[in-house]
């Protein structure tokens, strides 16, 4: 990772059970894509392990992918941090 983005930024696609993204040999619910700009590189180091603990969970995921609004997964994200 180079973390030279102009702007930070993150794009999210978030999927139930019953719709998950075939990713290699697997399904995922959750595909999480971040830009990160050189200022921003100490928030994105504390961001990245967070979200590394909290992804790695699949009771974690199964309450990210029952929110039905980006505001919604946003709070949820933020309680299980």
């Amino acid at each position: 990772m180079k973390l030279n983005a102009k702007k930070s930024g993150m794009c999210l696609i978030l999927n139930d059970d019953k719709h998950k993204i075939p990713w290699a040999d697997t399904e995922v619910n959750v595909v999480l894509m971040l830009a990160i700009s050189k200022s921003d590189r100490k928030m994105f180091l504390d961001l990245f392990d967070s979200l590394t603990m909290i992804l790695t969970e699949d009771e974690n995921i199964s309450k990210l992918i029952s929110t039905s609004s980006y505001k919604e997964f946003k709070n949820m994200l933020v309680r299980l941090s």
